[in-house]
């Protein structure tokens, strides 16, 4: 498929959108691109709700991954037509198809970084799927489990197709409709521009990723240099974009664009607790914002260096790609806060701490990472939750590495490999998943486990526990693509409570969850906001805001982030606090 890029890369553009324009009139209701988070959760949606739900139609799902070992090609990858010097991007893949259509209904789903799924939809012209032929001799790979996709027309569960037809193949061959992001696309613009500008090693306001070195040759500051695993598999491409005006690449106008708040997801942080003598030993259940940060800035990296901790050895601390919006999430609420001066109570400059401390892609054992601690330990880097929680091929991540720690955006889905062999801690003594903490036991489902509405994630749901981000959908300002991805939203939503409760829906849903009652504090971001800033319309990042209820006092407050060194300030993260 690298020559199938090289070809779509020289197609003039009004062909190109002949193409798509025809493949999107042939029945793709959605075409989604993005972060992992809401994977699982808007296909059981999409095939549940609205697929299934109409009478007489005859509903099909499929899902894959990974290459296709006839011809080394990604089954399934994203192309970005701006350049042909712009890597391909590949990812997990399901769609969800109605047969009984002519032509036929299609919805789809690719899974890449957050980051760059933002840039592939805003990139003009759009990215497109493309799809392997190999999946029409392939079978689906059930990447979610068949009990929870329930065909409403044969009242039974349903598993993947045993292969994916050639007309759904020909149908969702064309540009995304969707970008699915967890944090702001404001957010996700200023962190492309502070990976691609050049290195700031005091306070890291630049990573270096645009600029030119022995190790990066080809290294530019609109197609920087690939981010690479520890373990290897795959790589981040920091490309640039914009979100309006015109496109750096070709000069083309941007389109308006609308975002949609989708659910609510914590960041958890969990350790592998398989060696007696280290992190097995127990002790270790909480640590504080500025602890956490010297273990992933490398200043401390010894298991008896964590609090609490009663075992001894070295720690392996894991970290994501600044592409990731898991990264983006716990760097701007965790590590890199705005600090206030405790006694003239005014902003820093800028904050000065980073997971990135230490990075230099001039440097050897940076691009993979593979640091020294300052006493102990060694950092290192996954592409993708994926390697984080399980490495790559057997190798690396919180699932292989004894006394390794590493963060997630929580879902079952993505702690599923590390349950029993890993535990996770609270932050400042709040706990991001239960009401109250135990053990530190990681939580599994058999799907679907169903809760009660309006009780998973207390502490997200009361806004004392600080890292979390809302997840959104970004889309046409206008349109049917707006009308199908907010029907998709709102479904998924009305289902969570009974199916794998992964996140709090952000609105209130139909079974009596009052949804998501906080949010954070938006900000201008230098370079990248432009106009007023608001929470309500949301206008601006809110990576690092104070958290706010939506209906208090304060809900119009703006420009306030998160303070991680004192406690004077307005932001409050006491819980049910105004």
């Amino acid at each position: 498929m690298k020559g199938t890029k090289a070809v779509l890369a020289v197609v003039a553009l009004a062909l190109l959108v002949g193409v798509t324009s025809l493949a999107n009139a042939q029945g793709v209701k959605f075409l989604g691109v993005g972060s992992s988070a809401m994977f699982t959760d808007s296909a059981v949606a999409v095939f549940n709700s609205i697929c299934s739900q109409r009478t007489g139609s005859d509903c099909h799902h499929y899902s894959i991954k990974g290459k296709n070992s006839a011809d080394g090609q990604n089954y399934a990858q994203a192309v970005d037509q701006r350049s042909a010097s712009i890597p391909v991007e590949g990812g997990n893949l399901w769609v969800v198809w109605d047969n009984n259509t002519s032509p036929v209904t299609v919805w789809a789903y690719l899974t890449v970084d957050t980051i760059v799924g933002n840039r592939l939809f805003f990139a003009a012209p759009r990215a497109q799927l493309q799809v392997d032929s190999g999946v029409l001799s392939t079978a689906g790979q059930n990447l979610i489990v068949a009990n929870l996709f329930f065909n409403a027309q044969t009242g039974t569960n349903q598993a993947d197709d045993a292969s994916l037809p050639s007309n759904v193949l020909t149908v969702i061959q064309t540009t995304f409709t969707a970008a699915i992001s967890d944090v702001r696309p404001e957010d996700a613009k200023f962190a492309t521009n502070r990976i691609l500008k050049p290195l700031n090693s005091k306070n890291y306001s630049g990573l270096g990723y645009g600029t030119t070195s022995a190790n990066c040759p080809s290294a530019t500051s609109l197609i920087g240099c690939a981010i690479v695993g520890s373990w290897g598999g795959a790589t981040a491409h920091p490309i640039q974009y914009n979100l309006s005006g015109k496109d750096p690449f070709t000069g083309a106008k941007l389109p308006k664009y609308t975002v949609i708040p989708y659910g609510v997801d914590p960041i958890v942080f969990v350790y592998n607790d398989t060696n007696a003598s280290g992190l097995g030993a127990g002790g270790f259940t909480d640590w504080t914002y500025a602890q956490a940060t010297q273990f992933y800035e490398g200043k401390k990296g010894l298991v008896q260096d964590l609090p609490g901790a009663l075992g001894t050895g070295s720690l392996s601390v894991l970290l994501r790609e600044p592409l990731s919006g898991t990264y983006t999430t716990t760097e701007m609420n965790t590590f890199r806060v705005l600090l206030q001066n405790a006694k003239t109570h005014k902003w820093a400059a800028a904050p000065v701490d980073s997971q990135e401390f230490g990075v230099n892609l001039a440097n050897p054992n940076t691009n993979p990472l593979n640091l020294a601690g300052a006493d102990g330990g060694v950092r290192l880097r996954g592409i993708g939750t994926g390697q984080v929680i399980s490495g790559n091929g057997g190798v690396g991540g919180v699932q292989h590495i004894a006394d390794s720690i590493g963060y997630t955006f929580f879902s079952y889905g993505n702690v599923a490999a590390i349950t029993g062999v890993a535990k996770y801690v609270t932050l400042d003594g709040v706990d991001p998943i239960n009401g109250t903490y135990t053990d530190g036991t990681i939580p599994s489902c058999t799907a679907p486990c169903p809760i009660a509405p309006g009780t998973s994630f207390p502490h997200i749901r009361d806004g004392s526990y600080r890292t979390w981000s809302i997840l959104r959908v970004i889309t046409d300002a206008s349109g049917q693509h707006l009308t199908d991805t907010q029907a998709i939203v709102t479904a998924a939503q009305n289902l969570v409570n009974e199916t794998v409760p992964d996140f709090v829906p952000a609105t209130a849903t139909s079974d009596g969850d009052p949804g998501m009652l906080y949010l954070k504090s938006h900000f201008k971001l230098a370079g990248v906001t432009k106009g007023t800033i608001s929470n309500v319309p949301e206008n601006g990042g809110d990576a690092g805001g104070c958290p706010f209820l939506a209906s208090g006092p304060n809900k119009n407050v703006i420009g306030l982030h998160l303070n991680g060194s004192n406690t004077w300030g307005a932001c409050d993260l006491s819980a049910d606090h105004n």
